[in-house]
């Protein structure tokens, strides 16, 4: 795992995490977060590194980017949570020469974040997720976007196969389920993609349409 000050602070997540790859998985930090900027010029700069690492570090075996906001109020609820995670997504696609994927239909089951035409799968861990979900932030106090490659996922799957096994799915769940983080399976195996990126704070809530403004708020008040 390439080392930097971003890193560092997402391992109390590496190593809290329930996932059996998350420990192996090797991550690109992003430039840390400059106080007194918007996200969208946060987002400029991660996209650099993006483009760095999309056109060299996927093929150098890394799986991944950590993108830091180390700073209080975008994502102390699910309402700043939503509306950070629209703003950041919509920021990089604004920069994507082959169009931004936010301006397709979020909500339809063959929708994928992308950059350079590549697919990239997002996960938000913030302060407000308690330590029930898979999404605790364990004590970091920063909100982080986890993007993961699709290469990434397929070398960990067996040769030929389309998706993970089986029996590394159950482990998946089964360990998060004796860390009290139990997956909510109508959420991760469901047909949207978007609604994995952002997670209800508790199990059993409705799903998140984060790319909505104004929807997180409807589940903090719930």
């Amino acid at each position: 795992m390439t080392r930097g000050p971003v890193l560092e602070h997402f391992e109390p997540i590496v190593q809290g995490s329930s996932c059996l790859y998350a420990r192996g998985t090797r991550l690109l930090g992003a430039p840390p977060w400059r106080r007194g900027e918007p996200l969208e010029a946060n987002a400029g700069r991660l996209f650099d590194r993006f483009a760095e690492f999309l056109e060299d570090g996927a093929e150098g075996g890394l799986d991944g980017i950590v993108f830091e906001i180390a700073e209080r109020g975008y994502g102390d609820d699910l309402a700043q949570l939503c509306e950070t995670t629209r703003v950041l997504l919509t920021a990089l696609g604004e920069r994507d020469p082959a169009g931004s994927a936010m301006e397709r239909d979020v909500a339809s089951p063959d929708w994928w974040f992308t950059l350079m035409g590549r697919p990239l799968f997002v996960s938000a861990f913030a302060p407000c997720y308690p330590p029930s979900s898979s999404r605790y932030g364990f004590g970091t106090g920063s909100t982080f976007f986890l993007f993961l490659t699709a290469e990434s996922f397929e070398r960990r799957r067996a040769p030929g196969a389309a998706t993970l096994s089986d029996a590394a799915r159950q482990r998946i769940r089964s360990d998060h389920e004796r860390a009290g983080r139990r997956y909510d399976l109508s959420i991760t195996t469901g047909p949207l993609e978007a609604l994995r990126y952002v997670k209800p704070l508790r199990l059993g809530e409705l799903p998140v349409p984060w790319w909505i403004a104004g929807r997180g708020s409807d589940h903090d008040n719930a």
